[in-house]
């Protein structure tokens, strides 16, 4: 999804410094049916199979991620069953179930802080918290080996206030255990290392 949108490149440049919110975009996790091999279909938490629902989260969060949009994801309801959904206007859009929680087929755990969580590989991400320039580019590989995450931004004119006012600030990156539990668990070796490339015009 992300091709088809205009790059930052592409808009008039009084509009390329505007920050944007999308207020709201999630994705159906009731959409999906798995057909059995008697022809029947059945829902995609019987299955425990969610992959269509996460290449869709993946789609629509890159092609924010292309464009340096901010966002907010709909939605996380605590609520949540597979049968009544976010208990609002039929609606499955809940990226946490009371039901996935509590189903072996999800998380052997259930009191892991993910259990529950659907389409956690690509909605659960790195981001950039804090940048010291102007952001240019981010990415963030979710089914990649090394869970890979790049950062691009234009630090020329944010380096030469900081030597003015004499401060010293640090862009501030945001790394979920999820994505690198052997990283950031307690006791993990120092030699491990996080792919994230920062690039200083």
């Amino acid at each position: 999804m992300a091709d088809p949108h205009p790059t930052r490149q592409d808009r008039p440049a009084d509009t390329v410094r505007r920050p944007v919110l999308i207020g709201e975009i999630g994705v159906a996790f009731d959409y999906e049916r798995k057909a059995t091999p008697t022809g029947s279909s059945v829902p995609a938490y019987q299955t425990g199979d969610f992959g269509k629902q996460t290449l869709a989260v993946e789609s629509s969060v890159q092609a924010l991620e292309a464009n340096l949009l901010s966002f907010t994801w709909w939605n996380y309801t605590p609520q949540n069953t597979n049968d009544r959904g976010d208990l609002w206007n039929m609606e499955d859009l809940s990226i946490f179930s009371n039901d996935q929680r509590r189903s072996p087929l999800f998380f052997p755990e259930p009191t892991s802080i993910h259990a529950g969580g659907r389409a956690l590989p690509a909605i659960v991400r790195p981001y950039a918290r804090k940048v010291c320039g102007i952001p240019l580019r981010a990415k963030f590989a979710p089914f990649s080996d090394d869970r890979r995450f790049e950062l691009e931004f234009d630090s020329a004119a944010f380096d030469q206030q900081q030597q003015q006012q004499q401060q010293h600030v640090a862009t501030e990156v945001f790394l979920p255990h999820f994505q690198y539990p052997r990283l950031l668990s307690p006791g993990a070796p120092s030699s491990l290392a996080v792919s994230v490339t920062v690039r200083c015009a």
